[in-house]
Order: C-alpha cells, then sequence, then structure tokens
C-alpha cells in the first residue's frame, strides 16, 4: 500500500497536466499564434501540447509552461480582436501650452498611417499632478501593428528607436521642451 501510494503522489502534477491539456484543447480559449498572457508569463503560443503549453516571449524566450498552471486561471488573450488600443501617458508641465502640447500629439498621430483613422485619438485630462498636466491619448491600431506602436515607436523597419521618442522630439520642436522625461508610453504587449 505504501508503495502504491508513493506512485500515485508522484503521478498527481502529471495527471493534473494531463486534465488541464485534455481540457485546453477541447474549449481552446487560444490558439497557436496567440499573444496571451497566462500564469504570469506572456508570450506567443508555438504550441499547445497534452501537458504543457510552449511560450515565446517578446525576448525570443521559450518557456514550457504547465497546463496545470494554465487551467483555471485567468488566460489575457490580446490577438482575439482585429484592433488594439495603446495607451499612452504624457505629461505637459504647468506653463506650457496645453493646446499646443493636444495639436501636436494630434498631428503625429494623424500623419502615421497605421493609426486608424475611424477610432484616431481620445484626448481627456488624466489627472492634474503636482508638476504637470497628465494627457491620455489612446489611439487604435491593427493587431498587427501594435508593437511597433504608431505615432510613437518605430517605423516598420527602423531600429533603436525607443517608444515615445517620436512625440517627445515633436512636442519639444512646439515649444513643449519641459515633457522632457515626463512622457511615459504604458502599453500591454
Amino acid at each position: 500500500m505504501p508503495a502504491g501510494l508513493a506512485v500515485a503522489l508522484a503521478f498527481q502534477d502529471t495527471f493534473s497536466n494531463f486534465t488541464a491539456g485534455v481540457m485546453l484543447l477541447t474549449f481552446r480559449p487560444f490558439e497557436v499564434g496567440d499573444y496571451v498572457d497566462v500564469s504570469e508569463t506572456a508570450g506567443t503560443v508555438r504550441e499547445v501540447g497534452i501537458f504543457t503549453c510552449l511560450l515565446t516571449t517578446s525576448g525570443n524566450v521559450q518557456i514550457p509552461v504547465p497546463n496545470s498552471k494554465i487551467f483555471g486561471q485567468t488566460i489575457v488573450n490580446y490577438s482575439v480582436s482585429d484592433t488594439r488600443r495603446i495607451d499612452l501617458s504624457i505629461g505637459v508641465v504647468y506653463g506650457d501650452d496645453l493646446g499646443t502640447a493636444i495639436r501636436t500629439c494630434m498631428d503625429v498621430l494623424a500623419a502615421d498611417r497605421r493609426v486608424l483613422d475611424d477610432r484616431r485619438r481620445w484626448w481627456p485630462v488624466n489627472e492634474l499632478g503636482d508638476s504637470s498636466v497628465q494627457l491620455v491619448v489612446r489611439p487604435w491600431v491593427q493587431r498587427t501593428d501594435y508593437g511597433s506602436t504608431p505615432g510613437v515607436g518605430p517605423d516598420p523597419g527602423a531600429q533603436g528607436e525607443p517608444r515615445g521618442r517620436r512625440l517627445y522630439v515633436t512636442l519639444s520642436a512646439a515649444g513643449c521642451a519641459s515633457a522632457r522625461g515626463r512622457l511615459a508610453a504604458r502599453h500591454e504587449p
């Protein structure tokens, strides 16, 4: 009897992963090629197996995630919709012309072919901080263009341009130089 108990305990995780794998293959909450966030790991699904799912992170690291860690947890699938919204927070220091900052941001996004015209922008004042007014810029893009962060990120093929650089440079040229260091692009993968 003790040997049977030891064997049962040894296979408990394997059976759990197998059962979860069957459920994942049956209900298909994601497919190969989807970008997901599961069990505190985000990446592109490369393989859905009976015991594990293989994810590749944005840093090109492959991570096998046990199915029992996925099934029953929250699964965030970023690939379900054809469009994605990018949220950018821009700090405009008191004393700078808020209207100029907004017009400049609108012009940068209007010039970017990847931003969807029908859902181009939303410009609320998000917060009145201690030293700046925080604007929220929310352009919508096709899912395939999401990683290049239109209007603020590099054009396809451009290497080494940090996110937010185009907006920062254009804001500085428009006289909002005090936005330096306060431009923060926050978005999900």
